[in-house]
């Protein structure tokens, strides 16, 4: 397990590093890659467009990360034949991930139906949301 966990950490770092050298790339280079929230976190010409893109990448990064753990849990599941203890291992990852997906639909879900406007900071006064269709105007 501590090796799993040694050749993970620095992976998921490489992978990490490599995404985000390709958004500051992008950034840098002026071209904004029109709806994708990841390559627009740093095109944003204020604060508050740069925190809607990171709210929405989060979101997005939570989701892609338990759908890898439900593939984990089904490789567990899958390969462990004979050995109970890598099967109900699995089915705590299904469960948890599972969890983690609910809680992240929940957080979106909540946020809409409360106000729609909310999911979009607006930090300028001069302009006002409409809570009816959530645009910024």
């Amino acid at each position: 397990m501590r090796m799993k966990i040694l050749i993970a950490i620095p992976s998921a770092i490489a992978i990490a590093s490599l995404a985000f050298f390709n958004v500051a790339f992008a950034a840098e280079a002026g071209t904004c890659a029109g709806d994708d929230p990841l390559a627009n976190i740093f095109c944003g010409t204020n604060l508050a467009e740069m925190l809607n893109a990171a709210f929405q990448v989060s979101i997005l990064l939570g989701a892609i990360l338990a759908m890898l753990r439900i593939a984990y849990a089904g490789w567990l599941y899958m390969g462990a034949a004979d050995m109970w203890s890598n099967i109900t291992e699995a089915k705590a990852v299904f469960a948890d991930a599972i969890t983690g997906l609910l809680i992240l639909l929940a957080i979106y879900m909540i946020l809409f139906q409360i106000n729609p406007c909310i999911l979009k900071l607006n930090l300028d006064p001069n302009k006002t949301c409409d809570p009816k269709t959530g645009t910024i105007g």
